[in-house]
């Protein structure tokens, strides 16, 4: 099962990691480029997936608390536990977040790195 899921995690994210390559490999020839593509990647790839696997985890703890633990107490307790789980992923997933992009504004590596937001048009 695990297997599997990495094998299609990995066909999945492979795109990811193929289209955040920025340029030749003679990008990396200072290591500011280097911190840019690693916090570039992190932000715009990792985190997210991970975010995503905290949430699937939470979402996964509250089905088994509430629907296959309904009246099996330990079923119940497990539930609870993956919830706790997920939320304990998040807050870390936040405050790793929070600190990568401190210290990369703080070392003057952000800015043009950041993806522009997505805008919609009104008619009129």
């Amino acid at each position: 099962m695990f297997k599997s899921f990495a094998i299609s995690s990995l066909v999945f994210l492979f795109p990811l990691v193929t289209l955040a390559q920025t340029g030749p490999a003679t990008n990396f020839g200072s290591i500011g480029n280097v911190i840019r593509n690693v916090v570039t990647i992190m932000n715009g790839v990792l985190v997210p997936a991970i975010f995503a696997l905290a949430f699937i985890v939470f979402i996964w703890g509250m089905f088994r608390y509430f629907i296959m633990g309904g009246a099996d107490e330990e079923a119940r307790d497990k539930g609870k536990q993956l919830m706790i789980y997920g939320i304990i992923g998040f807050v870390l997933m936040l405050s790793l977040w929070g600190l990568v992009n401190v210290v990369a504004s703080g070392l003057g590596f952000t800015g043009a790195q950041t993806p522009a937001t997505p805008t919609t048009r009104v008619p009129s």
